[in-house]
Parts: C-alpha cells; sequence; structure tokens
C-alpha cells in the first residue's frame, strides 16, 4: 500500500492510506471498532530543524491516560510512517479492541 509516493506501508490493519490536502487519511480495516476506524494525520509544529512532525485526531487509552497519536521524520511522510508503526505496535489484535481503547479530539 502506498502511503504518497515516498512511502509504502505494509501491514494488514490499513484498509486504506491516502494524501487528503496536506495530511493523511488512515482508514482500519473491518475489524476496528466501526466508529473509529476512520482517522487523520495532519502536519503539525515542526520540533526542530530539520525534521517535520504529524499529529492524529485519534488517541490511544491506555492506563487511565489517553496517548495522541504523533510522529516525527525528515518529511511529513516520514513522519506520518513512524506515527502508523507506533500505532501497529500498540495494538495487540484488532478482536481485543473497543471503543474504551480510543478518543478523538478535534485539531485545529
Amino acid at each position: 500500500m502506498q502511503l504518497s509516493d515516498d512511502i509504502e506501508v505494509s501491514h494488514s490493519y490499513f484498509e486504506r492510506i491516502s494524501l487528503v490536502g496536506a495530511g493523511y487519511e488512515v482508514v482500519l480495516n473491518d475489524s476496528f471498532p466501526a466508529s473509529f476506524r476512520k482517522f487523520v494525520l495532519r502536519p503539525a509544529a515542526d520540533p526542530w530543524d530539520g525534521f517535520k512532525s504529524v499529529e492524529s485526531d485519534l488517541g490511544l487509552v491506555e492506563e487511565d491516560h489517553t496517548c495522541w497519536l504523533n510522529g516525527t521524520g525528515r518529511s511529513h511522510a516520514e513522519a506520518a510512517q513512524a506515527a502508523l508503526a507506533m500505532f501497529v505496535n500498540w495494538v495487540v489484535h484488532p478482536a481485543d479492541v473497543d471503543v474504551s481503547n480510543f478518543r478523538f479530539r478535534t485539531l485545529a
């Protein structure tokens, strides 16, 4: 699966990843809860010179706190790949996930 022209993402969790404006829309496969299958990774403030950052409107709830999905890289595509790697490493198995494991927020 292509994530822009720069990066290829290969994981069974992802149904589709597409460039939408300046960000990436991520659609998960149907083993995830329907209300949390689609989220967006958008450019965020650069963490330091020469690097780009993305942040997501999807948060992953772990032990009573919410970890908002984000990533950093030399380009926005690389930062998106870092964020998606965090996501696939977080999830044990989609069948064990329910809506209580996710939160959404509004990004400005």
